[in-house]
């Protein structure tokens, strides 16, 4: 949406009902870590300490003109002011429900032949934590068991579900989902939190959230910066391991780091001027050949590892293959857009408009979404982080 030619919307709830004079509000939506929302509020009256209590729900919809969306849903933890000379605020530090998850040390045992599913539903369905059986959405590429008696010290249980989302190359959190056929404000209020423990390969597989076009004076990708790194690429892997029932060495490779894309110009280009498109990116690409062929490409400059496997493990070689689909090219960029609510981590989005070799569907890392009154002009911009 470009967004501005209209208003921003914001609503906040706070032990159901509506909170008022708010100065700025920021929801950080991240992919592997707890979402945080801060509330800074207007405090004329000066009662800052107790504008709210620790452990009061706080719900938050933004969006433009009654288009909105709950991006926020989460318990305070933290609620203070600031008097001073210019005027009083109070400020109320939230996380999502997820944060119920991260309060108790324990340890975890886990007995050979457990399935993945039913390890992280059990711990999921714990009733502090509130979930329903419904609640828990969990899809994964394949459902692997535990192939050894193991047992986890002193972790939480989000610590835990975080380290298996990790060795499975997975994700896991907790996030506000509206009914379906939702959209509309009253729609989403009927919603609710819902437990998440999905396959990378399975978010990677859905339709992108949304397009962004990068225009100057359209307004909807405002800015993007970015960069190609090759050791943020996740490494090329090589497995060797012994086959048990011929003695063979095995080698399992891993899947290649994708090359840069050729700079393919517009076919209507030649229309006055045949073979100006072949011409032009002839030309583009030997530029490009001759200032990487010293240091070489950077797909060529993605780091090389090898480990070796071992017969008794039978599913160790394709784990450590499997390579991060979210950061294959180690492509890291940052960009900041007009107000979005499309614009969610873990998911992907699609960029248009910036340099042809990185145009396509990028994976949303971290989100930030900001409103902010100021001087009686209300603004609101989204800034996120995203690799391929």
């Amino acid at each position: 949406m470009a967004g501005n030619s209209k208003t921003p919307d914001i609503k906040i709830t706070w032990k159901d009902r509506p909170l008022t004079e708010v100065h700025s509000v920021e929801v950080e939506d991240h992919d592997q870590l707890i979402d945080k929302a801060t509330i800074t509020l207007d405090d004329a009256a000066r009662i800052a300490p107790t504008t709210a209590g620790i452990e009061e729900t706080v719900k938050i919809e933004m969006g433009w003109d009654g288009q909105t969306a709950v991006l926020f849903e989460g318990l305070v933890v933290q609620a203070g002011g600031d008097a001073g000379q210019h005027g009083s605020k109070a400020q109320i530090v939230a996380y999502d429900l997820s944060v119920r998850m991260h309060r108790k040390h324990t340890s975890h045992p886990i007995t050979k032949g457990t399935k993945l599913s039913d390890l992280v539903r059990q711990i999921a369905s714990n009733p502090d934590y509130k979930f329903s059986s419904a609640d828990i959405n969990i899809d994964l590429d394949d459902d692997p068991e535990v192939d050894r008696d193991m047992n986890e010290p002193n972790t939480t249980d989000l610590q835990f579900l975080q380290k298996l989302a990790r060795e499975y190359q997975c994700r896991t959190f907790v996030e506000y989902n509206a009914p379906p056929g939702g959209g509309a404000a009253g729609a989403a209020a009927q919603g609710h939190s819902q437990f998440y423990f999905w396959s990378l390969s399975k978010i990677m597989q859905k339709d992108p959230a949304g397009t962004l076009y990068f225009c100057p004076g359209v307004h909807q990708l405002v800015e993007f910066r970015y960069q190609r790194v090759a050791a943020g690429a996740d490494p090329e892997r090589t497995v060797s391991a012994v086959d048990d029932r011929t003695g063979a060495v095995v080698t399992n490779p891993s899947s290649p780091t994708p090359g840069e894309q050729s700079l393919n110009m517009p076919e209507d280009i030649d229309r006055d001027l045949p073979g100006v498109s072949d011409r032009a990116d002839a030309a583009a690409q030997a530029v490009v050949d001759e200032a990487s062929s010293s240091a070489g490409k950077p797909h060529d400059q993605v780091k090389q590892k090898t480990a070796a496997g071992g017969p008794s493990d039978k599913t160790a070689a394709s784990k450590a293959t499997k390579r991060d689909p979210t950061r294959i090219m180690g492509v890291l960029g940052e960009g900041t857009a007009t107000g979005n609510i499309g614009i969610r981590a873990k998911s992907k989005l699609t960029l248009i408009g910036i340099c042809p070799w990185y145009e396509g569907d990028w994976y949303v890392k971290v989100v930030r979404h900001h409103y902010e009154l100021a001087g009686g002009i209300p603004s609101y911009t989204t800034r996120f982080l995203a690799t391929r």
